[in-house]
Order: structure tokens, then sequence, then C-alpha cells
């Protein structure tokens, strides 16, 4: 899952490429490096306790921080993609 700012021009519509420059242009830094660098969270099953209302540690987005049997949060900061390992259980779903 790569950012529509790095894929090859021949994946990306025109149009998409030129709103997601447009969402870089009018975003703070904080904003900008969320997008460009998208945060990964797992929400099942929890690696550690999460306080209400807080939110988990977030891992490398790397391939290594990915298992079969988890569900993941992926948070670019304009939206929030779930997911799911083929082993997830389904009480989870």
């Amino acid at each position: 899952m790569k950012s529509t700012l790095f894929c090859p021009a021949a994946d990306v519509l025109p149009d998409e490429r030129s709103y997601a420059l447009y969402l870089l242009s009018v975003m703070s830094a904080s904003q900008a490096t969320n997008f460009a660098h998208p945060r990964l969270f797992q929400i099942y099953p929890l690696r550690e306790p999460v306080p209400p209302g807080g939110t988990p540690t977030p891992l490398p987005l790397t391939q290594t921080s990915i298992q079969t049997n988890a569900a993941y949060i992926v948070d670019d900061n304009v939206s929030l993609s779930l997911w799911l390992g083929g082993s997830v259980p389904t009480d989870f779903l």
C-alpha cells in the first residue's frame, strides 16, 4: 500500500495525484509527515494495554511488523485503512 505521492505515474490517475499534491500543499508539517509516512497501529491482539482514549504505539511500517493473525490500522492523516490478516479469528469481526 503505497502513497499516491510515490507510486509510478502509470499506477495513479492524474486527478488522484493532483488531489494528493493539493492536500500536501495545504497541510501542516506534521500532517504532511504523516501523509508521506503513514502510521501503522496493531489493534488486534493488542501488544500492550492502551488507556481509555489512548492509541496503541505505532509500529514501523515494514513487512516484519505485519503478522497474518493480527489486525492493523494504517493512518495517513487523510484516511484510515483496516488491514486484516488471513488468520484473524472470526470473533474479532
